[in-house]
């Protein structure tokens, strides 16, 4: 016998106050963007919505949305309220249990009688149960459904697929762009976007749907967009493995994973795929870095790249010894050179030291391997050597002082020397109207300090 779906009335739960009726109805409209959006609305995103009123709503609101929601949709509502009577909520799978209790609708006592014999809350079963006989008590023939439901094949649903995957190069603030085109299940593709941080982790995300054909086009105008930096292809494993690494970062830290990506982290940070070892040592050998000393020596020459060239101290960091390296060379008592080179040596190793504390030469580490990685994707395979071998050198356990580690002393004096130069016209306006006394040896002895890591081994 085949059930007509009648309009179901279900107990009026009045919201307690004026606050509870505007966030019914605000919860209520996105509830219908759900429902109506698509043909088949997007199970990630109606959990995502249903995780949400977990904090938000309280029994009386979560009662009247459900209550209106289920009036106004009927069988339309059904998979909203599946994902609910599913969910790790107790709360909210109850009341959501006890509405489809009032749908006279095949489906909705195939989602109780899932409930009722999967669920591990004795509770929520035993609501589940007499939701089902109260379906039985308005004429809807439980058994029978039940029955043809345990002969059917069980069809399985389609899924989304990652097209392709884009990655960024590194900037100077640890900021890199990933883009992954997703192919949706019912047609059509998303391209998802994702700004990554190697210290807060995943900081925003956002997504715009299109025609596949489209995708190509799209990619070609973020790679655009971010010149010079490299936009370039990888695998889609990996990409998973790089937003998983970056929402560890972010729970480490305390922030909480961006609300926009939330619908798409099955697919696109599962958790079978968590990072395990940066792809790069999957294509070069330690124990070719290791036999090459000169790879870490010509470190250094990475930072005139353009995949390391926006990478500079912060100036407030720097600022402090650049005074100090002032006075050295503006002191009234005249110091012979070499021991004005050992005070101004003294002052940047120092500067090296306080930069790089284990936080931050891990974070470097982290960074010079994706740098390696990112080389190797385009073809620079011996400044991949170099950015692996200064990634070692970073690595707590590495024989390498902090102080004599090219790359980071290399980093430091640019760092100061950019912030030398930004302040050479005013103080030589100064200088010229006689209110100081600056050298602009100051700024020579920081270009020949990087040219001296530099040039006696650059190729």
């Amino acid at each position: 016998m085949k059930h007509g779906h009648k309009k179901a009335t279900h107990p009026r739960i009045p919201a307690e106050t004026a606050e509870d009726a505007f966030l019914v109805e605000e919860l209520k409209s996105r509830a219908v963007e759900l429902l109506v959006a698509e043909a088949t609305p997007s199970e990630q995103l109606m959990q995502t919505f249903a995780d949400g009123l977990r904090s938000t709503a309280s029994d009386s609101v979560l009662g009247e949305l459900i209550r209106r929601v289920t009036e106004e949709f009927q069988d339309r509502a059904l998979p909203l309220l599946d994902v609910m009577a599913h969910g790790e909520d107790a709360r909210l799978a109850k009341t959501a249990i006890q509405y489809l209790g009032n749908i006279e609708n095949e489906q909705a006592a195939v989602v109780l009688e899932e409930v009722a014999e999967k669920t591990i809350v004795k509770e929520l079963r035993k609501e589940a149960k007499r939701a089902l006989y109260k379906l039985k008590t308005r004429g809807v023939q439980v058994d029978a459904i039940l029955s043809s439901r345990e002969a059917t094949v069980e069809v399985e649903k389609p899924r989304y697929r990652i097209l392709s995957a884009h990655i960024s190069a590194i900037d100077g603030e640890g900021n890199r762009v990933a883009l992954a085109a997703v192919e949706k299940p019912l047609g059509g593709a998303a391209l998802v976007q994702v700004l990554m941080n190697d210290e807060f982790g995943m900081k925003t995300c956002r997504s715009s749907d299109m025609g596949v054909r489209k995708l190509p086009e799209r990619l070609e105008q973020e790679r655009r967009r971010l010149a010079p930096i490299p936009l370039l292809e990888v695998p889609a494993t990996y990409l998973q493995r790089l937003f998983n690494e970056a929402i560890a970062i972010g729970t480490t830290a305390g922030h909480t994973v961006p609300y926009a990506f939330r619908p798409w982290q099955n697919v696109l940070a599962p958790e079978d795929q968590p990072m395990q070892q940066p792809a790069v040592y999957d294509e070069l050998s330690l124990l070719e870095i290791k036999w090459h000393p000169e790879l870490l020596e010509e470190s250094p020459q990475l930072l005139n790249h353009t995949e390391c060239g926006q990478w500079l101290t912060p100036k407030e960091r720097m600022a402090p010894y650049l005074v100090e390296m002032r006075k050295i060379k503006e002191s009234k008592v005249s110091l012979p050179p070499w021991v004005e080179k050992e005070k101004m040596d003294e002052v940047v190793q120092r500067a090296i030291t306080s930069f790089f504390d284990a936080p931050t030469r891990r974070r470097f580490k982290r960074r010079l391997e994706e740098t390696s990685y990112v080389f190797l994707r385009t073809g620079k395979h011996t400044d991949a050597k170099r950015a692996l071998a200064a990634a070692q050198a970073f690595d707590e356990r590495s024989e390498v002082p902090i102080t004599q580690n090219p790359f980071a002393k290399s980093f430091v004096l640019n760092g100061l020397l950019v912030l030398q130069v930004e302040a050479e016209p005013q103080e030589s306006a100064a200088a010229r109207a006689g209110l100081l006394g600056i050298s602009p040896s100051l700024g020579n002895y920081l270009a020949d300090s990087l040219l001296q890591l530099e040039e006696p081994r650059a190729k």
